[in-house]
């Protein structure tokens, strides 16, 4: 994964400054990814791990290669999210 990265950024020169650096958070979600299919035991701890770490490269690229309308309706949908479990949380919390 890292190979890939580096070959863009020579192909494209400044990929990873221009936000293909999130990419280096995908590297170990792939090994992780590899790691829980290979494995005779499917440890679901690892495929937690993996789905969150693309989760977070996934989010970090498109804020970063994607248009500011983008990254803002990002922020806006997680602050949403957030404050719904917020609010589901201390609805359940028995006083």
């Amino acid at each position: 994964t890292v190979a890939v990265i580096l070959t863009l950024n020579v192909i494209f020169p400044g990929f990873i400054m221009r936000g293909g650096w999130a990419l280096f958070i995908a590297a170990p979600a792939v090994g992780l990814f590899q790691s829980y299919f290979a494995g005779v035991e499917k440890d679901n701890g690892i495929l937690v791990a993996a789905s969150f770490l693309s989760a977070i490269s996934i989010l970090f690229l498109l804020i970063a290669l994607a248009p500011k309308v983008l990254g803002i309706f990002i922020g806006i949908s997680l602050l949403a999210v957030g404050g719904l479990v917020v609010y589901k949380n201390l609805r359940s919390v028995k006083r």
